[in-house]
């Protein structure tokens, strides 16, 4: 059968060919960040459910602030309202700083109540829980008077189900605060010390300096090894500590402080976050991409040629990151949210400590 055979070799590099034009498409959109939405309203805080559901936080200092919590639904952002269990009310915030998806169908919400920079509001912070699909309250936490300061701006957090804790930085006076979630008990840490405190005045952001001091604000928790890390976002250092050294009684200040481990240098990171993979990723403010970081090791860029202006908060499902873009200079006067696809190919060094 030679006529058989030579055209099946003829025809061999065009059915290759062919079939590399119609999967090109695909792998090319599989690895590239997706625009979500836009709005003119400054956002912060991104979360996704269990579920899949997306939600924005949108702080009260924000410009175009409309109303403090949305889901977006095919691109569109929908008003959500937290609804009091007992009355149906409406839940007031004062200032929606920043979110987390949780499990049974939850979102967290931070209510730092210094909607102004100009000093937390009475009654104080909270930390609450909602149930997505009835918008009802299930939990709410409120700080106590001890935990934080009066120019305290509670920033990010993490929640740790193991333990039943919630770790929260305060970027405003330097330090992480603890909520125990079986009592509401509420613990301040690190008050003040190197690591929680801001490194610089200025960042160096499209080359040239923009002066902003903030204090730790990035946290993140590797449920695996109940390790948190954490960085402000004036600095370049990345630490971590243990989650059980908040269990350790009577040891506080300065002693406290030994238990906390540098782990190298890093970009000026907004938001961290650790993937379900152990995996870290931070936002880079300064160069407005978004980084893998590997302790000790440095930072490797997600997806090069991808930047944005001030990348802020990271979310994440099994197969995404949810990124924020909240143009904190003034670049570009809107902003956005992207899903950033994730991968088995987006490996950072094995090598986790």
């Amino acid at each position: 059968m030679p006529f058989l055979r030579g055209s099946r070799e003829r025809l061999q590099p065009f059915f290759f060919l062919l079939i590399f034009l119609i999967s090109l498409p695909v792998c090319l959109y599989a690895g590239n960040p997706e625009l979500i939405a836009r709005s003119r309203s400054q956002w912060t805080g991104v979360a996704v459910t269990g579920e899949g559901r997306l939600f924005v936080s949108f702080p009260a200092w924000g410009k175009g602030f409309l109303f403090p919590l949305g889901e977006v639904v095919e691109g569109e952002v929908r008003r959500f309202e937290p609804r009091d269990r007992k009355t149906g009310g409406r839940i007031t915030l004062s200032n929606a700083q920043s979110l987390r998806g949780g499990a049974e169908g939850l979102i967290w919400i931070l209510d730092n109540a210094n909607p102004d920079f100009k000093g937390v509001r009475s009654p104080g912070p909270r930390l609450l829980a909602v149930d997505v699909e009835s918008g009802v309250l299930v939990s709410e936490y409120r700080f106590s008077r001890e935990s934080y300061k009066k120019n305290s701006y509670l920033n990010d957090f993490c929640i740790c189900t193991k333990q039943a804790e919630a770790y929260v930085s305060d970027s405003g006076t330097g330090g992480i605060v603890v909520m125990d979630l079986e009592s509401g008990e509420s613990r301040r840490y690190l008050d003040g010390t190197p690591s929680v405190t801001a490194e610089t005045s200025t960042l160096i952001i499209g080359g040239s300096p923009f002066r902003i001091t903030s204090h730790v604000n990035g946290i993140a928790l590797d449920k695996r090894k109940g390790v948190l890390y954490y960085s402000a976002l004036s600095g370049h250092t990345l630490y971590r500590i243990s989650v059980s050294a908040f269990q350790i009684p009577f040891v506080h200040g300065a002693l406290f402080s030994v238990l906390v481990e540098p782990q190298g240098r890093i970009p000026a990171s907004d938001g961290m976050i650790i993937d379900l993979q152990g995996r870290l990723w931070i936002t880079g403010v300064e160069t407005g991409r978004i980084w893998g970081v590997t302790p000790h090791q440095g930072a490797k860029d997600l997806f090069p040629g991808f930047s944005v202006s001030w990348p802020d908060s990271l979310a994440e499902d099994s197969r995404s990151l949810y990124l924020t873009s909240s143009d904190i200079q003034g670049r570009d006067g809107f902003y956005e949210l992207y899903r950033l696809p994730l991968s088995r190919e987006s490996q950072l060094s094995e090598e986790r400590e």
